[in-house]
């Protein structure tokens, strides 16, 4: 229910300030036509439409409790049948992965199957998730090197005729590339981080809405993943992955250091921590968020004002290689005109 002045309630005020100038001339002895009545009775109809706000605005408020709590206990419901069907495929994907993705003979290209953890905790922070995201690397890591090297034969091939040239080439083209695919994945790790890293002050001021409207905290951070995937999608890709584990698992604290470890930021860091000292101390996560939001918005005006300090020096190096030569070429080209034509002047006589 809501309020609206409209003809209803202005006509049943006016009955109502009708009886009340009714009630004040039968009670109080006041003439029906006169301005103390007149007053008495707009009193009445006053009181008449405030009334009726304030219970329409306390029955707005109920209706709305009832309506956040109905969709809490569906939340809450709907996420429990997604945390079974996820445990169930869980194990499912498990088994595959271990039995299907890793053989015996990836083991040189990933440094021991003991490392096969390790690797799918990078790639996944590469953003590279899946299955068969180690064999795609186990094949970029054999493949990249024979291109290599078949490359710098054929190169040294064209350009000189040693007969060893080739084969340093092609050594020199495989080594190259076989360490060029992990240094790949770490700079691809550390932009993505970066990226996430940037889309972190939206999340918080995302999740502080929801959490201060009543939203609990896990059900928040599902329904602020399709608001991101617009602003900030590796964010959302890493929020995503970090719910399916808070549905997964019953340590939070491990799903939060593993969404942490994907995400290798310093505003992700400062998020985790919060989140984890508030679930720990029991304070109530909107302060904990609104905190962060502030400290988050000050970095990134402050961040925004590192970059724009350096545009100066950004542009020095432009203008003295374009506009500089061209400023003293103008400044310069008229006396420099006319001494050679003074010249051409005193050779010709």
């Amino acid at each position: 229910m809501s309020f609206n002045l409209n003809a209803k309630t202005i006509f049943m005020a006016s009955l109502f300030g009708l009886f009340g100038v009714l009630a004040g001339s039968a009670i109080k002895g006041i003439p029906f036509l006169s301005l103390d009545a007149v007053l008495f009775g707009a009193v009445a109809g006053g009181i008449f439409i405030v009334t009726r706000a304030v219970i329409a605005v306390a029955l707005h408020r109920a209706d709305a409790s009832r309506q956040l709590k109905r969709r809490t206990r569906s939340q809450r419901q709907k996420r429990e049948d997604l945390r079974q069907r996820l445990l169930e495929a869980g194990k499912i994907q498990l088994v595959e992965r271990n039995d299907a993705e890793l053989k015996p003979w990836m083991s040189p290209f990933i440094g021991g199957m003991q490392n096969a953890d390790r690797l799918r905790s990078q790639l996944a922070t590469a953003g590279y998730r899946g299955q068969n995201a180690i064999t795609n690397y186990v094949l970029a890591r054999i493949g990249v090197p024979l291109i290599g090297a078949a490359i710098g034969v054929t190169v040294a091939s064209l350009l000189t005729s040693g007969a060893m040239v080739p084969g340093i080439a092609a050594t020199v083209m495989a080594l190259a590339g076989w360490s060029a695919i992990p240094f790949q994945l770490g700079q691809k790790s550390l932009e993505r981080g970066e990226k996430v890293g940037a889309g972190m002050a939206d999340t918080v001021d995302i999740l502080l809405i929801y959490v201060t409207a009543g939203v609990p905290f896990d059900a928040a951070i599902e329904d602020a993943v399709p608001k991101l995937k617009r602003i900030a999608p590796p964010m959302a890709d890493e929020l995503e992955r970090l719910n399916r584990d808070l549905l997964t698992t019953n340590d939070r604290q491990d799903a939060f250091d593993s969404f942490l470890a994907r995400a290798q930021s310093t505003p992700v860091l400062e998020f985790v921590s919060i989140v984890k000292q508030a679930d720990k101390e029991g304070t109530p996560m909107s302060a904990a968020l609104a905190r962060l939001s502030e400290t988050l918005r000050k970095e990134r005006f402050q961040t925004a004002e590192r970059k724009a300090g350096k545009i100066p020096s950004m542009l020095l190096m432009p203008q003295l290689l374009f506009a500089f030569p061209a400023f003293v070429m103008t400044i310069l080209f008229s006396p420099i005109y006319e001494a050679a034509q003074q010249m051409m002047k005193m050779f010709s006589s």
